[in-house]
């Protein structure tokens, strides 16, 4: 066993030097004890030391991450994403290039209704698997609702409602705890939609601040938005004004304008109007927010989610994370839900300053 142990070690170092790289000079990686990366290898090297996989991966173009086992006296498993991550006991994962402590995401999703509600989730799926490395964090995207529960969610730092919301009662309940604890919140468009706010009266009335879904917009195009809010950090890096990608836009019963707990960052600048295309789905006036935060918790709503779609042929005709200002968004969005940036606005109506001050 120590032999082995010493013979990895070797050729470890060995491939390190072949690779013109130091010791040294290997990036430091965060190391998770007891998980796979189930994504395709970029390459594997065997009899290699845990301890070298991570400057191999940092010279193997395309690599952000490393599982490792024994197997053949210790095996580096090269990969170019950071997810799906599954529980395995013997294996061992280092992600490159991150947070020394990844922050950890789980979206959410059905893909059961309207081909453009499905394309957006598809694309999400495929888009924050991108920029893991970038920000430090892992994804987990699933359609087993069921895992909303306290147990599950225990480690994770940020849910996404991609496409739907819970709608069973012990669901709703574990995302009010999460949340509640200080758990990092962010739905799209339709996890919005609801004829009967009652349904979940804390979500759509209190957490959301929008109550009954009211019209819409068709068909999707862009809008000029208006950054409302430029000191929030999930906006900060945004012009005044941007163009937005496409999108079916969503007004609902609430003018959370009159609510003190709502923090709009968004809203369709009234240069966009006639916003739609349709007789009678086009909006030529009147205040329309697009992103806000409920100031009692981190969380936000955005109210895209709509790709542009040609439903004969099924062929997706726009892209929701095609567009450089909105990715920034969206990334400086998911670092704020994750306390990877400002700390918590400590406002007499958060909840968890008041347990703190309790």
């Amino acid at each position: 066993m120590a032999f082995t142990r010493i013979f990895a070690l070797i050729c470890g170092l060995v491939c390190l030097s072949v690779l013109n790289i130091s010791p040294a000079e290997a990036q430091t990686c965060s190391r998770q004890v007891g998980k796979d990366i189930t994504a395709p290898n970029l390459r594997s090297i065997n009899g290699t030391a845990e301890t070298s996989c991570c400057g191999l991966c940092s010279s193997t173009s395309g690599c952000v991450a490393y599982s490792w086992n024994d197997y053949q006296g210790g095996t580096c498993w090269l990969k170019g994403a950071l997810s799906p991550v599954i529980d395995k006991g013997d294996t061992t994962i280092g992600i490159i290039g991150g947070s020394q402590n990844p922050f950890k995401v789980v979206a959410f999703w059905r893909g059961t209704w309207d081909v453009a509600h499905i394309s957006f989730a598809n694309e999400a799926n495929r888009y924050f698997p991108t920029i893991q490395a970038e920000l430090g964090f892992t994804y987990e995207a699933t359609t087993d609702w069921s895992r909303i529960n306290d147990n599950y969610l225990a480690d994770k730092d940020v849910i996404l409602f991609l496409d739907d919301k819970p709608t069973d009662a012990s669901h709703k309940s574990a995302v009010e705890r999460f949340t509640q604890r200080g758990g990092g919140f962010m739905s799209f468009h339709v996890a919005a939609f609801t004829t009967n706010a009652n349904e979940w009266a804390w979500y759509h009335n209190t957490f959301l601040g929008t109550g009954n879904f009211q019209k819409n917009t068709w068909k999707p195009t862009p809008a000029t938005l208006r950054t409302e809010d430029r000191t929030h950090p999930a906006t900060r890096n945004l012009p005044a004004t941007w163009s937005s990608q496409h999108n079916e836009w969503y007004a609902f019963a609430n003018d959370i304008r009159n609510n003190i707990n709502i923090r709009i960052l968004l809203s369709i600048d009234p240069s966009s109007f006639p916003l739609g295309t349709n007789a009678g789905e086009t909006w030529y006036e009147g205040y329309y927010p697009v992103v806000w935060q409920n100031r009692n918790y981190r969380m936000l709503y955005c109210n895209m989610g709509h790709n542009d779609i040609d439903y004969n042929g099924n062929i997706d005709l726009s892209e929701t994370f095609g567009g450089q200002i909105q990715n920034t968004f969206f990334k400086d969005a998911l670092k704020w839900l994750a306390y990877r940036d400002a700390p918590f606005e400590e406002s007499k109506q958060n909840p968890l300053f008041e347990a703190l001050n309790a």
